[in-house]
């Protein structure tokens, strides 16, 4: 299927994602009674490739009437509802007859390139629906009776979320044969799923599975305004592009208002919406833009498009048959987020992940996105492997990561990782134990503890429990205490009971020479460790933050290890069991952020592929390109760290960029101009190993070419 294109749905909303040349206004009679066949008619002569969008799912009116067995239904035999409508029944006649109806008349009446569905996959895992053929068809497949509720601890539950997936892959593969042998090979059948892989597992789609099926993938933009969104959209990108291998990765990001509220017909920030796209074509991913379902009222959004996709045409040469450059490889497992992270995945398993995403991207660390399937493949390219609380692991997975470093690699890994198997039941003990250098002297803790305050008895009062226990997700007012410790050996003032510790800190406790205390937010359990480990933080319990006069530590020391360092085999380790990854993932405290970078700086011996040096906020992403590499730079200045629309681009400069470039010449630098030409970089210095140059000014973006 051509890449260069236009989506155009019944309803008349277009969206577009291009290649070779700038998109085009698509002028027709919003009135029109086929205005689907006008719009197609027009992208049609303008030599756009259409594919034709729809929204599937729910049950109108009258098909609830006339077809009410085609409805999901609850436990107790009633349809289920969504915004106020009847969702279908992923086994019922909704999706077995009627949607492929639909398919054939769409390929048969207007001849599309393909068919782009939204809500082909049905209502999520918080639904069961109890139908009888959902009831029949579960038994059948698994010999157990339908889960009543949704209960992680129930194994007819977990049974069903496999199921679940099965089911939406047998449906993908349905729909795209159907839409392939229909139109004797010239349409596909694509469903559109969400660039989010927590709503993707919300919504029971197995992103591997998909991505093996489909010759092309749209995602669509459903990060909500947080902290941080733009890093994830890039590490999402790269994830997408490492799995699909060849394939091409569509983005639709919306030209209206989609905040806390969805408004249809007004623009979103211009700002936003650049930022977004760049963010996306950083990742590998192709742009698409969605407009306004009725444009003529507001058209700012079609001015934004204008302009980004004119960038886009002029930059492509240097965006297409790019592999990144990275040293470190980030690991994700669904399976892990789904079976122990379950009804908490985005905390217990998404944060994590998250934090370490915009950990590496503060220090422009170049670095992959690997799916936990990949890992063998992916290590022999490696010298970095970053498990960021991926608890759930199989022994294949566990040999594999202890062989990497056996042999020479670096490992760092957090939280609970590898302290459940592959179907998210605990174990005695880590999986990963002699290489952390680290083992449970306990039963393991409750997998919420981590995201959850611990009330008393807690293991710090006489007679507590290990777990104690547990109520709603909160944030402990606890801390990390650094080793050595410098407090007896400062000017002061001092108190009793401090510490002149001698020796000198680790390199990854660098720049905190001032405090012997750093903020933390979690809870920590007594763990032994092995002999010639180092313990570079220790856990301080929690205590009030209020009211002032009680506001001191109760416990000031134990020693369970929040962080601990060592060598096993050829290979380093770093095992953080202070979970400041999920920290920064949630609320991005400086402190954590600047841990995570110096104990980043150390698994590269401080020698990260891209080094920025300047005031802002700007991230780098590096890839090869045959015998080129290619830099690409977004200003997040203003950006980086809020949580609501990016309402101006703040310019920022000069930089100084000192890429490490190995190579058998010194490269020459070229900036990528806006007209998509190359200009060669006055005074850059370059060897077979470094090449530095100056940026003197970035609004959004810059782009350079070395070679």
């Amino acid at each position: 299927m051509a890449a260069q294109g236009v989506v155009i749905s019944a309803g008349g909303s277009v969206a577009f994602y291009p290649t070779e040349v700038s998109s085009h206004s698509l002028a027709a009679n919003l009135q029109s009674p086929d205005l689907y066949g006008e719009l197609k008619a027009t992208a049609t002569r303008l030599g756009l490739v259409v594919v034709a969008g729809i929204d599937g799912g729910f049950l109108d009116e009258k098909q609830s009437e006339a077809r009410p067995e085609w409805a999901a239904m609850d436990d107790t035999a009633k349809p289920i509802r969504l915004g106020g409508r009847v969702a279908a029944c992923i086994n019922g006649g909704y999706y077995s007859d009627f949607m492929p109806s639909v398919i054939r008349e769409i390929v048969q009446r207007s001849a599309p390139s393909g068919i782009l569905a939204r809500g082909w996959s049905g209502v999520g895992r918080s639904y069961i629906c109890h139908c009888a053929i959902c009831e029949q068809r579960f038994r059948e497949a698994t010999q157990l009776s339908l889960p009543v509720s949704v209960d992680w601890d129930d194994l007819a539950y977990r049974a069903w979320i496999r199921w679940s997936y099965d089911l939406r892959i047998k449906l993908w593969a349905s729909n795209q044969h159907l839409a392939t042998r229909v139109s004797a090979g010239s349409c596909r059948w694509i469903g559109l799923i969400s660039v989010s892989r927590s709503e993707r597992a919300r919504s029971l789609q197995d992103l591997r599975a998909i991505c093996e099926l489909t010759p092309i993938l749209f995602a669509e933009t459903t990060f909500p305004l947080r902290k941080g969104r733009f890093r994830d959209t890039i590490a999402e990108g790269d994830y997408l592009g490492n799995i699909l291998r060849a394939k091409t990765v569509v983005l639709s990001t919306p030209l209206h208002f989609l905040g806390q509220q969805r408004f249809a017909l007004s623009a979103t920030a211009p700002a936003e919406c650049r930022l977004n796209v760049l963010a996306a074509i950083s990742g590998r991913m192709s742009p698409g833009l969605e407009e306004a379902e009725d444009s003529s009222a507001d058209q700012r959004g079609t001015a934004t498009a204008r302009a980004i996709f004119e960038w886009h045409r002029v930059s492509q040469p240097y965006l297409i048959h790019r592999t990144a450059v990275a040293r470190v490889g980030l690991v994700w497992s669904q399976e892990s987020a789904d079976l122990y992270g379950r009804s908490q995945a985005e905390l217990l398993a998404y944060m994590p992940y998250a934090g370490m995403v915009h950990a590496l991207s503060k220090i422009n660390a170049s670095f992959k996105c690997i799916d936990i399937e990949d890992l063998e493949h992916e290590l022999s390219t490696l010298e970095v492997l970053i498990l960021p609380n991926v608890a759930a692991m199989s022994e294949a997975s566990i040999k594999v990561v202890r062989d990497f470093v056996s042999a020479g690699g670096v490992l760092l890994a957090s939280g609970e990782t590898s302290l459940y198997d592959q179907d998210g039941e605990v174990k005695g003990d880590f999986g990963l134990a002699d290489v952390f250098g680290v083992h449970l002297t306990d039963a393991a803790p409750d997998r919420m503890a981590a995201i959850s305050r611990i009330t008393p008895p807690s293991i710090f009062e006489p007679g507590g429990s290990m777990v104690g226990r547990l109520k709603g997700p909160a944030t402990d007012h606890s801390y990390l205490r650094f080793s050595p410790e410098f407090a007896g050996r400062s000017a002061g003032p001092h108190k009793a009971g401090e510490r002149h510790e001698p020796g000198s800190r680790h390199d990854i406790l660098s720049g905190f020479d001032q405090t012997d205390i750093v903020a933390f937010g979690g809870i920590l359990f007594p763990l032994r460790v092995d002999p010639k480990r180092t313990v570079l933080l220790t856990y301080v319990p929690p205590f009030p933050s209020s009211p002032i006069d009680k506001v001191y530590m109760t416990v000031e020391r134990t020693s369970v290890p929040g962080l601990v360092v060592g060598d096993y085999g050829r290979g380093r380790v770093a095992f953080m069991p202070a979970d400041l990854d999920r920290r920064f993932g949630i609320d991005p405290i400086t402190d954590h952020g600047a841990i995570l970078g110096n104990l980043l700086r150390w698994a590269m011996i401080d020698q990260p592929q891209v080094v920025i040096d300047g005031a802002g906020v700007v991230c780098s992403t590096l890839y090869r390109q045959n015998t080129k590499l290619i830099l690409q730079l977004i200003n997040l200045t203003g950006a980086d760290n809020q949580a609501h629309p990016v309402a101006r681009l703040i310019p920022v400069g000069p930089l100084k960029i000192r890429v490490l470039s190995p190579g058998r010449s010194a490269p020459v630098v070229k900036a990528v101009d806006p007209a998509g030409q190359l200009a060669v970089v006055p005074q850059a210095r370059t060897s077979t190993h470094v090449v530095e140059f100056e940026v003197r000014r970035i609004v959004d973006s810059a782009m350079y070419v070395l070679e």
